[in-house]
C-alpha cells in the first residue's frame, strides 16, 4: 500500500540519514524529501477539495472580482486569476501551488528545526497532517498556513508590524487567519506550567457547550461581516459531532501535552525552543476547540508544523532506553493514524498520479469525480 511505503521510507531515513557518511547527508535527504513531494503533491483523483476547485477554476477572473468576492477571499481570487489569465491548465496551477506551499514548509523545517530529527518530524508530520493538507488538499486554507510559517521570523524579531502584515496577507487567501492577530502575544510570552493547566482544564469545560464559542468569537468579530455571516452558517450546520468531550486523537494529544510540559526546560534550552514550546501547547488548546465545533479544527492547523517538532524535541529529554521505548511508541500512533485516516472513507484509497497521465489522453471531469468512490472498498463520499 503506497501510504505505508511512504510513511516507512520517512520512518527509516532517519535512521538511515544518521548512520551514512556526513558528505552524503544532504544529497540523501534532498532524494527523499523529492519523493515525498512528489508522492504528495502530484495526487489526481484522490482527495476532495479539487473537485470544487477545478470547477470554479474556469470562473475566477478579473472582471468577476466584485461578485467571486462573497464567495472566495480577495488573494486567492487574484492569485487565481493570474494563471486563469495566461490560461495555465487547473491541474499545472494546483500541482504548482501544492510544491510552492510544501516547499515553505520545507524551509521552515529546515530552518527552525534540528537536522538529527528532520525525518522523524517529518514522519510524524505527514501521517497526522501531510496526507490532509496535499492530498485531500484545503487549497486555500493550506496557502494560509504557508503564509503564517513565513511570518514566524518576525515573532521571533519581536516585529509585530511585519507579522501583522504578513497576516494580513494570509487573511486573504483564508479568513480564519485574522484569528492568528491576537495569538502574537501569546507566542511571545512565557506563561507559567500550572497557568497553562489551570487554563486548559477551565478552557475545556467552557467549550462542551458550542453556544458560548459561538457567541464568543461573534462578540469578537462582530465589526467584521464576512466572518459573522461564516459563524452563522456554521452554526446553523452543527450536528452530533459537535461538543465531543473525548476522542482517540484527543486522548493522544493529551499525552503529548502532559510529557511536552514535563520536557519544557529542555526543549527551551534548545535553540527556537521557546517559540516552538508555546506553538505546540496553543495547538493542543486549539485541538480541543476544534472537538466542540470541527470546522475550528483548521484553526489548530496552523501549528501543526511546530506541534510536530515539539513531538520529536520530546527525545532530547528522555534517557536513551526511554527514547527507543518513546519511538516505538510514535511509530505505533503513526501506523494506527494512517490506517483510520486512509480507511475513514473513498478519498485516499485508491492513489493516483497526475505524473501518469502526462502522456496519456485525460480522464474526463466527471469520471475522475467519482473514480475513487467507484474503486475503493472503503465508504463512499459522493452517492
Amino acid at each position: 500500500m503506497e501510504y505505508y511505503l511512504l510513511i516507512t521510507i520517512c520512518f527509516l531515513a532517519h535512521y538511515i540519514q544518521n548512520s551514512i557518511r556526513e558528505n552524503l547527508r544532504n544529497t540523501f535527504k534532498s532524494t527523499i524529501t523529492l519523493l515525498i513531494a512528489i508522492f504528495l503533491c502530484f495526487g489526481y483523483m484522490t482527495g476532495t477539495d479539487w473537485r470544487t476547485y477545478e470547477n470554479s477554476y474556469q470562473w475566477i477572473t478579473f472582471d468577476k472580482f466584485l461578485s467571486i468576492i462573497l464567495f472566495w477571499e480577495p488573494g486567492f481570487i487574484i492569485y487565481t486569476a493570474i494563471f486563469h489569465l495566461l490560461e495555465i491548465d487547473f491541474w499545472i496551477y494546483l500541482i504548482f501551488t501544492k510544491l510552492l506551499t510544501f516547499s515553505i514548509f520545507y524551509w521552515f523545517l529546515n530552518k527552525y528545526s534540528e537536522k538529527r530529527y528532520y525525518f522523524l518530524i517529518m514522519t510524524f508530520f505527514v501521517t497526522l497532517y501531510g496526507l490532509y493538507f496535499w492530498i485531500d488538499n484545503p487549497l486555500r486554507n493550506l496557502i494560509a498556513f504557508s503564509i503564517f510559517l513565513l511570518s514566524i521570523p518576525a515573532i521571533l524579531e519581536k516585529n509585530k508590524w511585519k507579522y501583522f502584515s504578513i497576516i494580513f496577507i494570509a487573511i486573504t487567501f483564508h479568513y480564519s487567519s485574522i484569528l492568528l492577530i491576537p495569538l502574537y502575544w501569546i507566542l511571545s510570552s512565557r506563561i507559567k506550567s500550572k497557568t497553562i493547566i489551570i487554563f486548559y482544564i477551565i478552557f475545556s469545560l467552557i467549550f462542551l457547550d458550542i453556544k458560548i464559542l459561538f457567541s464568543i468569537i461573534n462578540t469578537a468579530f462582530s465589526w467584521f461581516p464576512i466572518i459573522t455571516n461564516k459563524i452563522v452558517f456554521y452554526s446553523q450546520n452543527i450536528n452530533e459531532e459537535s461538543g465531543k468531550i473525548i476522542s482517540f486523537g484527543y486522548l493522544i494529544h493529551n499525552i503529548f501535552f502532559i510529557i511536552l510540559l514535563l520536557s519544557r526546560k529542555k526543549i527551551e534550552t534548545i535553540k527556537y525552543g521557546h517559540l516552538i514550546f508555546n506553538s505546540s501547547i496553543l495547538y493542543i488548546f486549539l485541538f480541543r476547540l476544534g472537538l466542540s465545533f470541527n470546522v475550528f479544527m483548521r484553526i489548530a492547523m496552523y501549528f501543526a508544523l511546530i506541534y510536530s517538532i515539539s513531538v520529536i524535541y520530546i527525545l532530547y529529554n528522555l534517557e536513551n532506553k526511554s527514547k527507543i521505548i518513546y519511538q516505538l511508541y510514535l511509530l505505533l500512533i503513526i501506523t494506527m493514524i494512517t490506517w483510520s485516516s486512509i480507511t475513514k472513507d473513498s478519498r485516499y484509497i485508491p492513489y493516483s498520479s497526475y505524473l501518469s497521465y502526462i502522456f496519456r489522453e485525460k480522464p474526463s471531469y466527471y469520471y475522475r469525480y467519482y473514480y475513487n468512490d467507484n474503486n475503493s472498498s472503503y465508504p463512499r463520499i459522493y452517492q
